[in-house]
Formats: C-alpha cells, sequence, structure tokens
C-alpha cells in the first residue's frame, strides 16, 4: 500500500466514525444497509460517485478486517456491500496536440527540457522519474530503469524503457554538468521552506510547472500525466495494445484498453523510443536537447515545491 492510499483509507474511515458516532451508531452491530446506501449516497451527491466508490471500497475492507481479526464481530453480511457501486460517466483523458507539446518544448531548457523529453520516451508516470537515480540509467545501450509499487501486495516492480540517442546524450551532458553530484538525476535547482528543501534534493512534486509553461505558451493547460496519454496514444496509432500497454507499464491488457479501447500486435521496446523521437514533437524535443544544459542555464521555474 502506498502513502498515498494509507492517508485516503485514514481520511475515509475517520469521516466514517464521525458521522457513525453523530448518530449514535457506535457498534457494528447497529450498522445497517440502510445507513450505509445513506452514507454513501451523501458523499456521491456532495463529492461525486468517484469519491463514493473509493469510500465504498475502504469501508468494505475495513469491515471484513473487523470480521476476521476482532472478537465478537458482528456475524453477518457487510451492509456496504449491499450498496451498488454508483454509476460513474467515463470522462475523455486529454490529450494535447503536437503543436502545443511544441510550444512548450520551445520555451524549455536544461533539466527541464531533459525531464519533459524523458516523460515523452518513457511514458513515465510522475513518481517514476522524480526518483530515478543514475544507477537506473544505462546510457551505454540507452535504456532507463522506471520502478512503481503497483505488483500484488504493494511490492516494486521494475521495467527497462529505451530512450533514443539524443536524449542519451542529453542525459550523459546533464550528468557532468549538474551543479549537485547527487545519485537522483533530477534535482531541486534551489533551496525552499526555510532550508526543508535544498539544491540537489529530488523532486517530490512539481506543482505550477506545467501550468505555468502552458500559460507561456498561451495553450490548453496538460500536466506530466497528459504526456504519458499522448506517448499511449501514439503508440496505440503506430504499434497496437500490447505496445501501448508494455510503454504504460501496465499487469494488464485492459486497464490499458481504458486508455485507447482497441487491441494490436507486439513490438520490441527499441521500436518504441523510435516511434515517439520521429513525431513532430519529438523532433523538436531533440532540438530542445541540443540547447545548453548547463545549470547556469535559466531554469524555467524555480518557484516550485
Amino acid at each position: 500500500m502506498t502513502k498515498k492510499e494509507a492517508d485516503e483509507k485514514a481520511s475515509f474511515l475517520a469521516a466514517f466514525s464521525t458521522e457513525s458516532l453523530r448518530r449514535g451508531l457506535d457498534n457494528p452491530q447497529k450498522m445497517t444497509p440502510q445507513f450505509a446506501h445513506e452514507y454513501l449516497s451523501d458523499i456521491k451527491d456532495k463529492r461525486g460517485p468517484n469519491v463514493a466508490n473509493r469510500a465504498r471500497k475502504h469501508l468494505v475492507a475495513a469491515w471484513n478486517w473487523g470480521y476476521d481479526f476482532i472478537d465478537d464481530f458482528p456475524d453477518k453480511l457487510c451492509p456496504f456491500r449491499k450498496v451498488r457501486p454508483f454509476p460513474v460517466k467515463p470522462q475523455d483523458r486529454y490529450v494535447p496536440p503536437d503543436e502545443d507539446i511544441i510550444k512548450v518544448l520551445n520555451l524549455m531548457t536544461g533539466q527541464d527540457a531533459l525531464m519533459v523529453v524523458a516523460f515523452l520516451q518513457t511514458g513515465a508516470r510522475k513518481t517514476e522519474l522524480f526518483r530515478l537515480t543514475w544507477d537506473d540509467v544505462d546510457l551505454t545501450r540507452r535504456l532507463i530503469k522506471l520502478t512503481d509499487k503497483k505488483a500484488r501486495g504493494g511490492g516494486w516492480r521494475e521495467r527497462w524503457m529505451s530512450i533514443d540517442e539524443d536524449l542519451a546524450e542529453a542525459l550523459a551532458r546533464w550528468r557532468e554538468e549538474r551543479p549537485v553530484k547527487a545519485n537522483n538525476v533530477f534535482m531541486q535547482m534551489a533551496d525552499h521552506h526555510s532550508g526543508a528543501i535544498q539544491v540537489g534534493d529530488p523532486f517530490k512534486q512539481r506543482r505550477h510547472f506545467m501550468a505555468s509553461l502552458c500559460r507561456r505558451a498561451e495553450v490548453k493547460p496538460f500536466g506530466f500525466h497528459a504526456l504519458r496519454h499522448w506517448g499511449a496514444a501514439r503508440i496505440f496509432k503506430a504499434k497496437g495494445l500490447n505496445e501501448a500497454q508494455m510503454f504504460m507499464g501496465h499487469s494488464r491488457a485492459t486497464t490499458t484498453d481504458r486508455y485507447i479501447r482497441s487491441a494490436g500486435l507486439y513490438a520490441d521496446k527499441e521500436a518504441l523510443a523510435t516511434t515517439i523521437s520521429t513525431s513532430p514533437v519529438g523532433a523538436a524535443a531533440i532540438a530542445t536537447l541540443q540547447k545548453e544544459t548547463a545549470p547556469n542555464g535559466a531554469e524555467t521555474v524555480t518557484n516550485e515545491q
């Protein structure tokens, strides 16, 4: 379980505890399907069906844990299981057009350019690139190892993704020219919060980075995850579902299918980087990588967390 999931679970359970005690339901035996439905429906009305369904999932899990491990826990079906998940209207994922990504790329230099081009070529999640270390980069073979905690039971998974020669060369220059010889590839370029964040620290989040670039480029706002959508859409159109699944690092094709809704054939990993780099955005990315990458180049955004 990730910290984000643990925090979400704790938040839902705390809210549920407060509301159930307010209603005088101080024992699981008093919980009824009617109360469960009213409670979850109230969440749906105030915060939407997605949030209500997540609350239902966590409350069912908590009930099952109590049934397994707490003495004298009620021997009855969890009342929250009797509430059907609320229907969710699917929303289209925004995929920025090539011309908008190119406008943003044209504003970038240095480490910022490296990071965004790495997003485009590998389809990485934000946290995967933020935690990237030089031990995860094989510049000779032009491979980057991405890691996530999406294995069964919350364990670590890894996958190696190909990058093209231009990105590999730019990363090699950055490794020599970066201001702090830290093991993390991407780093804070300024101190923040009275020294809590220092030059050389890995990023935890970059809340306003892409939004600021999009405003300057005068394009519809998009974030790091939208670059992942763009790469998945391009890989799917060129190579099919299986290759898009590999690009995105999904365990199941059904997960990828929620992004691109179709099927396809297998291709080797090296073809993925080629597909990205030969697109119009890829050409602009290569031009961006050829700019000065020395740390004295002005970073696009410095006042960030």
